[in-house]
Order: structure tokens, then sequence, then C-alpha cells
């Protein structure tokens, strides 16, 4: 992933009314959960998106059978390796907080969109909306580069793991040349930074505030291993989609957000 100072990282806003966090997964009867996974309810007459969740867990060594889904104040157990389809809060324009394991991802969940939740075999899990894996990004926030051509200025490659066939630009077994829009997260230059921010983080791959409060940052896509920032009282995971152009702001230590539209 690539920061526009230009730092290369490799990983882990005065934002309109924010969805309240969900409350801390509530205890309950029964054996601990192998995963758990956080998000808010939507309202009796809001937006709303579906988000599936279908983890197996296998090689974790985790013998939980149950994965713990909260949305809003409502805990399900769900049999580890069945998927669960939930109804979680959406927005047009302010990011969501899905927790996961315990991590805050901030991500655009627009209304009637899906989001998905399941392993990743490299990561532990993934989590994808419409717009972040890049090989199913469309144009225009997509393109096929010339055979042996960088793409242009703001886009970079789609990365492994590959399709056999890039459904855009063709064959991918010598060359991948499908070319991904970037996303640009910034901070809101009008609301006080809280302070004093560090300037570097305890993990080399976590972003400080400091960078962020720098220069804008441009990141591609991802369904995981996500860019980490560094508020101080709370890491976040950016899931970004491609093209999107965020702007944060941190809130009595917690990292907030909106799209622009």
């Amino acid at each position: 992933m690539r920061i526009s100072l230009p730092i290369v990282l490799v990983v882990a806003c005065h934002a309109s009314p924010q969805a309240p966090v969900p409350p801390p997964l509530q205890a309950a009867s029964g054996p601990p959960c192998a995963l758990r996974v956080e998000a808010a309810a939507p309202s009796a007459s809001g937006p709303r998106a579906k988000l599936a969740v279908k983890w197996r867990g296998e090689g974790t060594g985790n013998a939980s059978p149950n994965v713990c889904i909260t949305v809003g104040d409502k805990v399900e157990r769900v049999p580890r390796g069945e998927q669960r389809i939930v109804e979680v809060r959406a927005d047009t324009s302010a990011l969501q907080r899905i927790v996961v394991d315990g991590r805050a991802h901030l991500m655009h969940v627009a209304p009637d969109a899906a989001i998905t939740l399941g392993d990743n075999p490299c990561f532990f899990y993934e989590l994808s909306g419409p717009s972040t894996d890049a090989w199913f990004v469309a144009p225009p926030h997509a393109y096929c580069a010339a055979p042996g051509k960088a793409c242009k200025a703001g886009y970079e490659h789609a990365s492994s793991p590959r399709p056999v066939h890039d459904d855009l630009c063709g064959d991918t077994a010598t060359e991948i040349r499908r070319c991904v829009k970037m996303g640009e997260v910034r901070l809101d230059r009008s609301r006080p930074l809280p302070g004093p921010i560090a300037t570097q983080s305890e993990d080399d791959e976590v972003i400080p505030l400091a960078t962020l409060a720098a220069a804008p940052l441009h990141l591609m896509p991802r369904t995981c291993g996500f860019a980490m920032l560094d508020a101080g009282k709370e890491v976040v995971a950016l899931a970004i989609g491609a093209g999107e152009t965020w702007t944060l702001a941190v809130e009595n230590g917690r990292v907030t957000g909106r799209i622009a539209r």
C-alpha cells in the first residue's frame, strides 16, 4: 500500500451524526466465542445493509464451536461454519464501524449494500464490501493498462492472489494489467487535533495520526490486511473502497468519518 508522502507501508471530519458504537459483546451462557463480530443496528425506518458472516476458523486452534454476532444489543451465537446474514446500519455518507475480533474497522456501508466476512488463509479473516475487492472493481475505478505499461497516476495494479482470467483485462498468467483507483483518506482540518499526537507507533506497520495530519493517505482497496491508523486511544482498520475519498476526525478518542459524495 502507498501513502502520499510517499512512504510504502505493508499491513497489518467533522462527520455527520455518527451511528452509535454497538455495546461490547454481552456475556451469554455457553462456551466462549471463536470469533466476535459487532455492528450497529439499523433504526426502525433507517437505511440498512446486509452483513453475511461465515467463519470456519480452520487451523486456528480455537476449540470454540461458536461465532458470536452482536448487532446493537442483540447477541447471536452461530455454529462455526454456518452462514448467518444480519441487517446492519448503513448510511449514504457516515462511515460505519464493524468490529472483528476486537478491532474496529471503518467502512462505507451504503444503503442496501452486501458486506461479507469470512476466512482468509493468509490473514485470519477478510471483510469485503462492494468496492474493496480490487479484482471485482468496475470501470471507471478500474481499467486495463497497455501490455508492459504502468498504471496512470492515482491507480495501482491489482495484486495477487490473482484469478486465472480477469473479466476486465483477460489472462493474468504472464501479466496483471488491471489498474485500480486508490482511495484517499484525509484529516478534517476544521477540527482540533487531540494533542499531543504521536509521531510514530509502537508497531512499524501502523500509521500514526501525525502522518495523516501531515498529508492525505492514498490506499489501495483490500479485503484483508488493512491499513491501521493509530489515533492514540484506539487503532482502527481502514477498509476503504476503490476511488473513495474519506475525511476522518478524532472525537473523544474515537475515529469517525464520512465519505465525500
